[in-house]
């Protein structure tokens, strides 16, 4: 189902939402009549609705028609929000009817006070705050919405719906009830909102524990690892110059620069794994993934994002994990305390 806002229409409202950003005081029925030109566009643009629900609550503070108030900065701020988004809507919007249960899409993500990391399907990402961040001694509260935001800007599809996993209880009420009182979750939920109206997507936060957000907590404190691709290839780039024109990834043979290719990669692994002492004909390029499969189970990883993490069309994987002495002792525990 799509709702549609005319051409002209949405050149009407925008050129009012303009003028109440140079607006210092109003009346009640101002506000009544910007609530009406933009309750259509937020019936269309869900999380609009926020951003409505906040004037909403501005114009409770009236006590009659003839009251002047002053408008904050936080409503100025709002009203901005519109202005920016309203400059890039089409006017068109695709709604869905149903709730929706099932996720299109999904990450985790957890930070530091150093830094952030997240995973979503076979792509991850660690990386330090920068100083200007760092300098702002955010509470921790801050700092995992904000990775929320990377998080979005990084993999987030148009008309999607994404699932969010985050281990921070106050960051998941904050998405999914659209409201705060601290100014930067405020900032932070105005930028979310703005990517999902953009996008046209839904977003969905669940609460993970800790213990279960392993791998994004891992990501969040190891931000210099080399098993990062985006350090590791900027370390080879550095250290390996070659013209724009080449491939991604090259090697030097005879003076002549030539794409890496599967076989290359498969023969130098091998090489690599005989140097060390072990059988090169017990592993392959796919070990990686069966190896990653294993680590994500040993550290809490709950099924469904192994599936999704390693790009597994099936529940196959569960057929490559290894099992250590812990997690055979727990099976034999629990039937224990059945007899």
């Amino acid at each position: 189902m799509t709702l549609e806002v005319t051409p002209a229409r949405l050149t009407e409202i925008l050129a009012l939402v303009n003028a109440w950003l140079f607006k210092s005081k109003v009346f009640r029925k101002e506000v009544q009549s910007l609530i009406g030109k933009l309750n259509f566009i937020a019936s269309c643009v869900k999380p609009g609705r926020i951003f409505i629900s906040r004037i909403l609550n501005f114009l409770r503070e009236f006590v009659s028609d003839d009251q002047c108030l002053e408008l904050s900065e936080e409503f100025k701020k709002d009203i901005f929000w519109w202005s920016e988004f309203l400059l890039i809507f089409n006017g068109i919007s695709i709604l869905s009817l149903e709730e929706w249960t099932e996720p299109d899409q999904f990450f985790s993500c957890d930070a530091c006070l150093s830094g952030c990391g997240g995973i979503s399907s076979s792509q991850y990402f660690h990386c330090a705050f920068p100083s200007f961040i760092i300098k702002q001694n955010l509470h921790i509260n801050s700092l995992e919405l904000l990775t929320v935001i990377v998080c979005l800007k990084v993999w987030v599809r148009k008309g999607k719906k994404i699932c969010i996993y985050c281990d921070n209880a106050v960051s998941v009420q904050v998405i999914n009830h659209g409201r705060s009182r601290s100014r930067f979750l405020q900032a932070c939920l105005r930028e979310i909102a703005f990517i999902c109206a953009i996008n046209e997507c839904e977003i969905k936060a669940i609460h993970l524990n800790g213990k279960d957000n392993r791998v994004s907590d891992l990501l969040s404190r190891n931000t210099s690892s080399p098993l990062c691709p985006f350090t590791a290839y900027v370390s080879m780039c550095d250290k390996f110059i070659v013209p724009d024109s080449a491939s991604a990834f090259v090697v030097k043979k005879n003076g002549v620069l030539k794409p890496v290719t599967y076989n290359m990669f498969n023969a130098f692994l091998k090489k690599c794994i005989t140097s060390i002492g072990l059988d090169a004909g017990k592993f392959s390029t796919h070990s990686f993934r069966r190896g990653g499969a294993t680590w994500a189970f040993k550290c809490g990883v709950p099924s469904d994002l192994i599936q999704l993490q390693g790009d597994w069309k099936s529940s196959a994987y569960k057929l490559y994990l290894r099992y250590g002495l812990n997690e055979k002792l727990i099976v034999a525990n629990k039937m224990m305390s059945y007899c």
